[in-house]
């Protein structure tokens, strides 16, 4: 196998294959599906992977300016607005590709999987800076008032999630290296 650069280990850290007739793809993993994509989309692709920053980040916004139960329903319609616009959408308009055996194992790779892995590092610490920002931002409120219990019933959630797909990645990383 020859070398691959950064930046097709980000690429495919993010599902997105360049095959050996040099044409681009996109493997969904939860439909286990391939998708033939053009330049242009990478960056939609990449959003779409990305979607739970970009939900947490609709929430750390919007709890700026709005209450904890507002910017929390804003977060999970981003979100799922962002999953179902993808994979109802974008994705439909897309004919589904075989994607073959050997392009796969290029997802496995150990850079590849430890690029995953540093990104799922990135999502978990993002989670504890929001943490760190909310106890400072609502330090002054009593622990048992219903926004402070919503914001850390939400932030324990969200911790949780990526706690256990960061112990998925890093497992996923180490089996593979031997």
């Amino acid at each position: 196998m020859s070398q691959i650069s950064e930046e097709q280990v980000i690429d495919l850290s993010m599902n997105i294959i360049k095959d050996s007739k040099r044409r681009l793809l996109y493997w969904d993993q939860k439909g286990k599906k391939g998708y033939q994509i053009n330049q242009k989309d990478i960056k939609w692709v990449k959003a779409y992977e990305l979607s739970f920053v970009i939900g947490v980040l609709v929430f750390t916004l919007l709890q700026l300016f709005l209450i904890t139960i507002v910017a929390f329903i804003g977060a999970v319609v981003v979100y799922f607005g962002i999953s179902f616009y993808y994979e109802r959408v974008y994705f439909k308009n897309k004919i589904p590709f075989k994607v073959h055996d050997k392009d796969l194992d290029l997802l496995n790779l150990p850079k590849v999987l430890k690029q995953k892995r540093t990104l799922e590092i990135y999502k978990f610490l993002f989670i504890i800076l929001l943490g760190v920002l909310e106890v400072a931002k609502i330090a002054n409120i009593s622990w048992t008032s219903p926004i402070a219990l919503l914001t850390y019933g939400f932030l324990l959630v969200l911790l949780i999630v990526r706690a256990n797909t960061l112990w998925l990645a890093h497992k996923k990383y180490k089996n593979s290296l031997g």
